[in-house]
């Protein structure tokens, strides 16, 4: 069985289109992230940004505050006034411009009094919830503010890194999308390539050309799919980090402004292996989806239209409750709380969502393991080619 899953990937990674493509895949991924992050951002800018930064980073200080809004005073004081240059660059300032250091300090300044005021906006709305207990009767009402207590009592950020470039990070998504486009061109054929040529004849007349084939094909595309969420995820991690500053995995989701009011507690880091592993299962499920159109049809440009179809039909609906596709935008679940009553018990929704998309996938992975098993206990009528019967005598 191994030996017939090696063999199916060295014959996908032996197709030269496949690896012109997503070479192709690569680069059209990099571009994105360079067009969608970097277009107003001059070397001179950013290397006066990492300057403040080296600063600034780390534990947050009054010292630092205070050095943060005194530099954005001083130079948004200048703006105002009129009395700045604007064609050549003076070294007196961090970007050379007094334009772009009230831009740089006046960014670092928003994060810094986000972090400082975090603990007052959470301490607003644990007063609130408090107040609600002792307000509503209802036991969906009482057990709702009762999590939202034990949620978010306790948070707190102490240190301070970059945000903006890392929640640009965690929100890419281009990564994902092309995964699924180079699935659809290389996994469709899986099945309806036999068919079509007519293979299938003479593969189901082999002692490996039925559940084992049909099994060690989807471990193939199970395997190429790991190698791609590989190659792209890794390079969206290398690509944001060379365009900016790429730090602080280990902070809370929830220093970051677009997660301040994240259902869950838990590192950047964290977040990060969640997501990835998550879109995992959602592209393995998609292999499924593509797999099973290659059975129904016996042609494969057939096969690339349906699975697409069907693919992006889901990916437009993401939102639905329990669709597979649900986690490819896994930020959108963490950006507000979202909770979800089971039993008159609020769990958050992204605990749900998950527990219901492996369940989808294990049934799914039932599914597929039963048509193998159909697959293998197939009766040929003959092992010989059509038109010649072997005579007994």
């Amino acid at each position: 069985m191994i030996a017939l899953v090696k063999f199916e990937i060295k014959k996908i990674f032996r197709n030269k289109v496949m690896l012109v493509v997503l070479i192709f895949g690569l680069l059209l991924n990099a571009f994105a992230i360079y067009t969608n992050d970097k277009m107003n951002s001059s070397n001179q800018y950013m290397n006066g940004k990492f300057k403040v930064y080296q600063k600034i980073k780390g534990e947050i200080t009054q010292e630092k505050y205070d050095y943060i809004f005194n530099c954005y005073t001083k130079v948004n004081d200048l703006v105002e006034k009129g009395n700045y240059e604007t064609e050549k660059p003076d070294v007196k300032y961090f970007t050379g411009f007094v334009f772009g250091d009230r831009t740089l300090f006046k960014r670092f300044l928003k994060d810094y009094q986000y972090i400082i005021n975090y603990n007052d906006q959470i301490g607003n709305a644990l007063k609130l919830a408090k107040d609600n207990l002792s307000y509503y009767k209802n036991p969906e009402d009482i057990s709702l503010n009762k999590k939202f207590i034990d949620t978010f009592t306790n948070r707190g950020v102490s240190e301070y890194y970059e945000t903006t470039n890392m929640t640009n990070y965690l929100a890419h998504d281009f990564s994902t999308f092309m995964i699924i486009l180079l699935l659809l061109i290389f996994v469709s054929g899986i099945f309806s390539e036999d068919m079509e040529y007519q293979y299938h004849q003479i593969l189901y007349t082999t002692k490996l050309g039925g559940r084992q084939l049909f099994l060690a094909r989807i471990m193939a595309a199970m395997v190429l799919t790991m190698l791609f969420c590989l190659l792209f995820y890794l390079e969206d991690f290398a690509v944001y980090h060379k365009i900016d500053i790429l730090e602080g995995f280990l902070n809370p989701i929830y220093s970051l402004p677009n997660y301040q009011y994240s259902s869950i507690s838990c590192t950047i880091l964290a977040f990060d292996m969640l997501s990835i592993f998550t879109k995992l299962i959602c592209l393995f499920i998609t292999v499924y989806i593509i797999a099973l159109c290659s059975l129904v049809n016996k042609k494969v440009l057939i096969s690339i239209v349906t699975s697409f179809v069907i693919i992006f039909a889901l990916l437009y609906f993401n939102q639905v409750f329990l669709n597979p596709f649900h986690f490819v935008d896994l930020k959108q679940t963490l950006y507000s709380y979202q909770m979800i009553s089971i039993f008159h018990t609020y769990l958050p929704s992204i605990i749900v969502y998950f527990i219901g998309i492996l369940i989808e996938f294990i049934c799914i992975s039932i599914i597929m393991y039963k048509i193998a098993k159909k697959r293998g206990s197939e009766k040929h009528v003959s092992h010989y080619p059509m038109g010649i019967q072997k005579n007994y005598h």
